[in-house]
Formats: C-alpha cells, sequence, structure tokens
C-alpha cells in the first residue's frame, strides 16, 4: 500500500449537507479498499478562480484533505468515483 493524499473541494453546501458530501467521500474511499488514515476539514473558502463542475460555475467551496493508503490500481477508480460526484467540484490527489 502506497500513501496518498487527495484535496477535495466541495460545493458550498448548508452543515447537514456538508456531513453528507463528506460521509460520501469517506466511503467512495473505503469502498474500494484503501484506508483512510486521517480527514482534515479546512473550511470554507472563497475559491482562487471561478471553478466550473458538472456544468455549474462555483465562486466559494469548502476545502477536505484526506490521508489514505491504497493500491496504485485502486488510484484512478478513487479519483473517477470522485469526480463524478455531485457535490464534488475539484479533486486531486499526489503520492506522498
Amino acid at each position: 500500500m502506497v500513501r496518498y493524499e487527495i484535496a477535495i473541494i466541495l460545493k458550498s453546501l448548508p452543515r447537514d449537507q456538508l456531513k453528507n458530501a463528506f460521509r460520501t467521500a469517506a466511503t467512495t474511499i473505503l469502498n474500494e479498499g484503501a484506508l483512510l488514515r486521517q480527514i482534515q476539514y479546512l473550511g470554507h473558502r472563497k475559491l482562487p478562480y471561478r471553478m466550473v463542475a458538472h456544468k455549474a460555475p462555483f465562486d466559494e467551496g469548502s476545502y477536505l484533505v484526506c490521508n489514505i493508503e491504497a493500491g496504485p490500481h485502486m488510484v484512478k477508480t478513487i479519483m473517477d468515483t470522485l469526480k463524478k460526484t455531485k457535490t464534488v467540484i475539484r479533486a486531486s490527489m499526489v503520492k506522498i
């Protein structure tokens, strides 16, 4: 297993919907067989520039960072699933 860090920008949502979005992101990672080591919520912020996701523009978002351990074959599946999730504006992964 290799360690990765996933940075996720979520839509600006009310608190209860934001919890569900966190849960969905964590479940996506765990369903692929990866180990979720840490989740950090970095807060709600204005985006550095307007981003378009799922044919809608966004100016604000909630930032989330996850540290995981996963096999190299799991990475593409995890990222594809996260990017298709309607609450995710942007997701990126780096190997650490």
